[in-house]
C-alpha cells in the first residue's frame, strides 16, 4: 500500500470581527443569495472543482502522476496544481511516491472501504467468506473494481501461523492475481482494453505482461468461470478466485477468492480449494438477489 504521510493541516479558522448580530441582515449575503437561483456558476467553488477533478484523474489511471503532467490534463497551472495537491497530501488523499510524483493515498482507500461497509454485497459477503476460511483454514478475501485497480474490501484471516493476506483498501493490479483476473475477465469491453492499451508491470517473472497473452488468459478464464494464479504478484503465494454474478450479461459485481502459501496448494488441495470458492461466490450471488 501507498506510505502515509505524516504531515496534516489542521481545520481554517475565520479571522477578525464583522459577523452580523442577531437580528441583522449581511448585505454580501443579500445580495449573493439574491443571484444564485438564476445564476447556478455562483454557487460554484473553483477550487473543490480542481481538487475533486485531480482525484478522478487518479482514479481513471493506473499509475503515478507528477505535478506537470496533472496540469498538461487538466489544463491548470501547476502553481495551482502544486497547492492544492499539497494540501491533498497532507490530508492522505494523495501520497508522494518520489520527488514531484503522487499517487492516490490512504484517506481515499479507507473512505472507500467505510462506504462499501455499508452495502449488502459486505454484510452478506461477511458470512459467505467467514465460512469459505473455515473450510479451508486459509485467508479469504471479497474484491471490486475501482477505476483501473482493484480494491479488497473485506477479508477473513485464516488459522494457519503461515498464511497470506491483503490488508482491506489496499489497491491490486488489474492484469496480476485471480481475484484481479476475474474481475476484469468479466468486466466491459472497454475496461478491458484500457488495462490491455496500458503499461503491464511485472510484479514476478510469472506477471502477464504481454497484452495479446493477457487477452487470452481473460478468454479462459471466462470460459471455466474462474481463475487461479501462482506468483504473479507476490512469488509463493497461490490465489483462486471466482466471480460475483448478479446477471449473467452483467460485470462481475465482485470476487471471491482464497490467497495462501504455495507449498500448501499441491494439486489436490487446488482442486478442492477451486470448488469451494466458485460454491461461496455462488452463495453470495444468491444473498445478493434475495434468493
Amino acid at each position: 500500500m501507498p506510505p502515509k504521510t505524516s504531515a496534516r493541516t489542521g481545520p481554517l479558522v475565520p479571522a477578525g470581527p464583522g459577523k452580523p448580530g442577531v437580528g441583522e441582515a449581511d448585505s454580501r449575503t443579500v445580495g449573493r443569495a439574491a443571484r444564485t437561483p438564476a445564476d447556478p456558476d455562483v454557487r460554484r467553488n473553483a477550487t473543490l472543482d480542481r481538487g475533486l477533478d485531480i482525484l478522478e484523474l487518479f482514479l481513471d489511471r493506473a499509475d503515478s502522476l507528477t505535478i506537470a503532467e496533472i496540469s498538461q490534463k487538466l489544463s491548470i497551472p501547476q502553481s495551482s496544481v502544486y497547492r492544492i495537491v499539497w494540501s491533498m497530501r497532507n490530508r492522505e488523499w494523495l501520497t508522494l511516491e518520489r520527488p514531484h510524483t503522487y499517487r492516490l493515498g490512504n484517506r481515499l482507500l479507507h473512505a472507500v472501504v467505510r462506504a462499501e461497509s455499508q452495502s449488502s454485497l459486505i454484510r452478506q459477503g461477511q458470512a459467505v467468506l467467514e465460512s469459505l476460511t473455515a473450510q479451508t483454514t486459509e485467508t479469504s478475501l471479497l474484491t471490486m473494481v475501482s477505476g483501473v485497480h482493484v480494491v479488497c474490501l473485506l477479508r477473513v484471516e485464516g488459522t494457519q501461523t503461515i498464511r497470506a493476506s491483503f490488508q482491506p483498501g489496499a489497491l491490486l493490479p488489474l492484469h496480476a492475481g485471480a481475484s484481479s483476473t476475474v474481475l476484469l475477465a468479466f468486466s466491459s469491453d472497454q475496461l478491458i482494453d484500457q488495462v490491455c492499451a496500458s503499461e503491464l508491470v511485472r510484479y514476478s517473472p510469472a506477471t502477464v505482461t504481454d497484452p495479446t497473452q493477457l487477452r487470452a488468459k481473460l478468454a479462459d478464464t471466462r470460459r471455466q468461470g474462474y481463475a487461479s494464479s501462482e506468483g504473479e504478484v507476490d512469488r509463493g503465494v497461490t490465489s483462486v478466485a471466482a466471480p460475483v454474478l448478479t446477471w449473467p450479461t452483467s460485470p462481475a459485481v465482485a470476487a471471491v477468492s482464497i490467497v495462501a502459501p504455495s507449498a500448501r496448494f499441491g494439486e489436490a488441495e487446488l482442486a478442492r480449494a477451486t470448488a469451494l470458492v466458485i460454491d461461496a461466490a455462488g452463495q453470495l450471488e444468491r444473498a445478493l438477489r434475495g434468493a
